[in-house]
């Protein structure tokens, strides 16, 4: 047992001791190739001026030397939130929601982009821009008040699938979400709204509020007031799903076809509907003679 252990551990300190000779040999192969000016540089960003270079253009704009540092340190602060040059991961949102009434009503009422203004938290404006073919992508501008603030970002379908799946992709001034919902029927009449997010925030205000996970709790949020708002709005207020307008379109006659009902179609009811004076009134043989200052008819006399 004793020598068992005493191998095991000669082991771990062989493997340890090599580590540790690689990474020396590594740092010092970097030391020289540093002191001889050897070494790659890196690609730095046109844009990353540093706290220096910022401070120095401000006071080149003829900025007074308090406001040119907090301007230097305002753009440092900003590069270390924004990673530029970097891949972050974005943070992902998943959130499921049921609602009662089937998904092809859910899939219009998701699509009405400018109803959203009127139940959700936040969004002030909706302006839609479709394409001039059926191919071109549908864009959006949205425009909502976040806070003090106002954020405002422009959308793009990428996947149209009514009334199975949608998918878009939105760039802002303060971030980009790429997201994908899903309608999936329960049942008769309910659906299952599944959303999933991909965001990426940009500047220190979204990143500290994205810590917090605001993003993902206003998603919610708005699925919840989506819920309220198909569920509590009556039927033939809610818009019509696709495939019901197309239905209706193609029932409904047109202008020509409704000239061609001709008179004569009208002329033969209102032959049908009148029926000779003779199958009224009877013919005069049927007839029989009324008594002279009686109103019952005169009996027939039997042959």
């Amino acid at each position: 047992m004793t020598q068992t252990a005493s191998k095991t551990s000669g082991i771990f300190t062989e493997a340890a001791t090599k580590y540790a000779a690689a990474k020396a040999s590594d740092v010092i192969t970097n030391f020289g190739e540093r002191a001889a000016g050897t070494a790659p540089k890196k690609e730095k960003d046109p844009d990353d001026k540093g706290f220096m270079g910022t401070a120095a253009e401000k006071l080149g704009e003829g900025a007074g030397p308090v406001k040119a540092a907090m301007s230097g340190i305002g753009g440092g602060i900003k590069n270390l939130f924004s990673g530029k040059g970097k891949t972050r991961r974005p943070t992902n949102i998943v959130e499921d929601v049921y609602v009662g009434v089937p998904p092809d009503q859910a899939f219009a009422a998701w699509v009405d982009y400018e109803e959203w203004a009127k139940f959700s938290k936040g969004i002030t404006q909706v302006n839609r821009k479709k394409g001039e073919s059926e191919d071109d992508q549908e864009e959006t501008d949205w425009t909502a008040k976040v806070f003090l603030s106002r954020r405002s970002w422009h959308a793009t379908t990428t996947d149209f699938d009514p009334p199975n799946r949608i998918a878009w992709q939105s760039e802002g001034a303060k971030g980009t979400i790429e997201g994908t919902v899903t309608f999936t029927p329960v049942g008769e009449n309910a659906t299952m709204i599944l959303v999933v997010l991909e965001y990426r925030p940009k500047g220190p205000i979204e990143w500290i509020g994205n810590r917090w996970r605001a993003a993902g709790r206003r998603a919610r949020l708005d699925l919840k007031h989506f819920r309220r708002y198909v569920m509590r709005t009556e039927p033939e207020e809610l818009p019509e799903p696709e495939d019901q307008q197309d239905q209706e379109e193609q029932d409904r006659p047109q202008e020509g076809e409704q000239d061609d009902l001709s008179p004569s179609e009208d002329s033969d009811d209102s032959q049908d509907h009148e029926e000779p004076e003779e199958a009224q009134n009877g013919s005069e043989d049927d007839r029989e003679p009324e008594m002279a200052g009686s109103g019952r008819p005169a009996r027939r006399k039997r042959s």
